[in-house]
């Protein structure tokens, strides 16, 4: 167990359970009759890089937390005993119909479209207030819910987030080309197959990669093919049954 601070109150940590990141901390469910978070404790490695926001950003962010849903920021930092920043909470999310990994594919496409396209509207709320968003990709999304949201996509991990000093041009080009990589991940790791990405052909590596890099629309390419199949993982499938052929 650890003492952590939280909104001026104290809570007991069962740090059990925890579910490791590859960088940038540990992971913790906190739930009582009051709360229901994930609590990331930061590791405490010297990077040559930020891994996470300063204080001061994660205050701001969780003073606007409620603006720019469905992308789900940090609602307050977490401190130790010694009053030391070693962390942040957020909703918990929760994935009632099964793991994301699996949904995203075979939820009728109509559906994940439509929550993604409110992923998308949440572009110009960030780059309003400055925030630059990083590492959005599908193993940071989830379809679930949490206590207080309904059902649908969620995007989390606020870790590499920043407030941002570029212009509003560019900083709408970096929040649009960070979605399309979101868009990408959904595809590509439709043909994730122990532990890495394979492709049985050029053909399929060649469709895939035109879902990559500073496209303006990678939504509304994958919801143009994908007319006609009632989920993503048909449309994906059909690629590699080799019955899609890209014109």
């Amino acid at each position: 167990m650890k003492n952590i601070w939280i909104n001026y109150q104290m809570y007991e940590l069962p740090l059990v359970g925890g579910m490791n990141g590859k960088t940038s901390g540990v992971c913790y469910h906190l739930k009582n009759e009051t709360v229901d978070w994930i609590v990331k404790l930061y590791y405490e490695e010297d990077w040559d890089e930020k891994l996470y926001p300063t204080l001061e950003e994660l205050e701001f962010f969780g003073s606007i937390h409620e603006k720019i849903v469905p992308i789900i920021v940090s609602h307050y930092p977490v401190f130790d005993s010694s009053g030391k920043y070693i962390g942040c909470c957020a909703p918990f999310i929760y994935e009632p119909h099964g793991k994301t990994k699996d949904v995203i594919y075979q939820k009728l496409s109509h559906e994940i479209l439509l929550q993604l396209h409110k992923v998308e509207n949440t572009l110009p709320i960030a780059t309003e207030n400055k925030i630059a968003l990083n590492d959005l990709t599908l193993f940071n999304m989830k379809y679930g819910m949490t206590k207080d949201l309904k059902g649908g996509i969620y995007l989390f991990d606020d870790s590499f987030y920043e407030v941002s000093s570029m212009s509003k041009e560019t900083l709408t080009k970096w929040n649009q080309n960070e979605f399309n990589e979101l868009i990408y991940t959904i595809v590509a790791l439709y043909f994730f197959r122990n532990g890495e990405t394979q492709y049985e052909s050029d053909a399929q590596k060649e469709f895939v990669a035109r879902f990559h890099g500073e496209i303006d629309h990678s939504l509304a390419l994958l919801e143009e093919e994908s007319k006609g199949f009632q989920t993503l993982g048909d449309y994906l499938e059909s690629v590699k049954e080799k019955r899609y052929r890209v014109n």
